[in-house]
């Protein structure tokens, strides 16, 4: 009994005990969960203000970054274009100085070549006028001679002006005028070279009919290793030339269009004297890659010297080359 009793009491007070235990347990944790909460929340305020301070910190220095990024690239910015404009301004400044150079050095071998042009000519007319005042002074005692004896009676003037008659005729036949400038320009050759150095009406196209008045036999020689031929024919547009004459003469009463309309008129029949040249004797490698267009009167060949820019437009266009009764014979000596 005695023993229930004790294990009674025992057992009260262990359930004392263990309720005190366990109110205390409770009361203790349920003070160290609130420090728990309590730690935790300042942790938690702490880390949010830690962190937005970071976050602060970072997007003021990402702006300090980006303000100091800006500034630099507004200066590069700054530098290049300054570069780039030095370096344009220098590039102008040399590219106008390059052309300047080029003009001059163009305008000296200009008038280099124009006075090397001036001393070539005035060697040639040198070099001609003797041989070419001897063979006029020996023409002009000729007809001079002639002329005397035409004049020893009537009959024989009426002669000599039925000959003149005869000639106008002569000249105002196309086919007769060309003969008269192939012959004058075969007097010529036959004077200056030796029988095997021309040919007379050679075919230089193969397969064509066409035949040039004359060629010469260059020292040079061609792809079959024969003798380079330069093409030359006569060329007479008489009609031409006499209604620009007639301009000349009645200028004061003429009109300046139709004077100039019979100036170019004149130029046309050059050019196409020098095109058919051109399209029927120009074939290297059996000739030269130009011609010579003759023209028989000193007249003739003046006239297309003084206009401007046709004897230049004949060599470039068509590779033709007029030359006259007094200098075809230099020309081919220069040759």
């Amino acid at each position: 009994m005695s023993v229930m009793i004790a294990l009674l009491l025992v057992c009260l007070v262990l359930s004392v005990i263990t309720v005190v235990l366990v109110t205390r347990f409770t009361a203790e944790f349920g003070r160290i969960d609130r420090l728990i909460r309590d730690e935790f929340s300042r942790s938690r305020e702490e880390s949010y203000k830690t962190s937005r301070s970071a976050r602060e910190e970072l997007e003021s220095r990402l702006e300090r970054i980006r303000a100091s990024t800006e500034s630099h690239l507004e200066k590069i910015r700054a530098t290049l274009e300054g570069s780039l404009d030095k370096t344009r301004a220098t590039m102008e400044n040399n590219m106008e100085r390059t052309r300047q150079t080029l003009e001059s050095k163009l305008k000296a071998l200009q008038d280099d070549n124009a006075k090397k042009l001036e001393e070539m000519r005035a060697t040639v007319d040198e070099k001609l006028q003797s041989s070419v005042e001897k063979r006029f002074n020996d023409s002009f005692k000729l007809i001079s001679d002639r002329l005397e004896q035409v004049h020893k009676g009537l009959g024989e003037m009426q002669t000599l002006a039925s000959g003149v008659g005869d000639l106008k005729k002569v000249l105002t036949n196309v086919k007769t005028r060309g003969n008269l400038g192939e012959i004058q320009l075969g007097a010529i050759l036959e004077e200056i070279f030796a029988a095997d150095q021309y040919e007379h009406n050679a075919i230089v196209k193969p397969g064509s009919q066409e035949r040039v008045e004359y060629v010469i036999k260059l020292p040079g020689r061609n792809d079959d290793n024969r003798s380079l031929l330069l093409p030359i024919d006569s060329k007479f547009p008489n009609e031409d030339y006499q209604r620009l004459l007639e301009a000349y003469d009645n200028m004061a009463g003429l009109d300046p269009k139709q004077a100039d309309a019979i100036g170019k008129q004149f130029e046309a029949a050059v050019k196409k004297s020098a095109r058919d040249i051109r399209e029927k004797y120009i074939n290297p490698p059996i000739t030269t890659d130009f011609a010579i267009l003759f023209v028989p009167t000193e007249g003739l060949y003046a006239e297309i010297l003084r206009r401007a820019g046709l004897f230049e437009t004949l060599r470039r266009d068509f590779k033709v080359t007029v030359v006259g009764p007094t200098n075809l014979v230099a020309f081919l000596n220069s040759l």
